[in-house]
């Protein structure tokens, strides 16, 4: 089951869905929607440290 990705963004700390696409560009040098492709949704999940 998948959440949108502004949901995921929220979720992961992010103040939106550009602010995640930003840092994940940043991060790793591409667009996440190569990564993730056009769909809307997206699967979190999250791991304790």
């Amino acid at each position: 089951m998948g959440v949108s990705l502004t949901e995921a963004a929220h979720t992961a700390g992010f103040a939106d869905s550009a602010h995640l696409s930003r840092v994940y560009r940043a991060t790793f040098g591409l667009k996440p929607s190569p990564v993730f492709g056009n769909s809307r949704l997206v699967q979190v999940k999250l791991h304790s440290v």
